[in-house]
């Protein structure tokens, strides 16, 4: 779970991510495009999201814990274009904020890097230096680096679909 998941999880009582985000951390089968549950077993779920928390720099506190985290799969990939739902109304009564606030998904920094300079078509790559060097392109299929070398066995997933 991405510090952007968790966020939305709160905000809305829906466990769901965006492909983009699934790929990125391996929950992803990238030719199908589904959730796959046989990578969850391999790590569990609070870990990996209190390990994504500190490296992403967030600050744990009372309101952050392993309690808070589902453990299991996500319950569904979401459009990246389509809202995950709207406030719960305990996060509404919190915030004061309507019920009717309506909550995006969001998505990686590459990702999104890749659709705002235009990599969205075959032959074009976009250069991110910051956290991380990446170098990422268009590709209208999956392609796989069976060794792992360059990432995770499938890679990532756009979140343009």
């Amino acid at each position: 779970m991405l510090p952007h998941d968790w966020y939305n999880y709160r905000l809305t009582d829906r466990w769901c991510m965006e492909a983009g985000d699934a790929s990125g951390i391996g929950l992803l089968d990238l030719p199908s495009r589904t959730l796959d549950p046989s990578m969850l077993q391999l790590v569990s779920e609070a870990c990996l999201s209190l390990y994504l928390a500190l490296r992403h720099g967030l600050r744990l506190t009372s309101a952050w814990c392993a309690q808070d985290l589902p453990n299991k799969m996500p319950e569904s990939l979401v459009d990246p274009n389509a809202p995950i739902g709207k406030l719960s109304a305990e996060m509404a009564s919190t915030l004061g904020l309507s019920e009717e606030v309506i909550v995006a998904p969001g998505s990686g920094d590459n990702m999104c890097a890749a659709m705002g300079t235009g990599c969205v078509t075959p032959g074009k790559l976009t250069v991110s230096l910051g956290t991380s060097g990446t170098l990422f392109g268009f590709s209208d299929k999956a392609i796989r680096d069976p060794s792992g070398y360059a990432s995770a066995p499938w890679g990532f997933c756009a979140s343009l679909q």
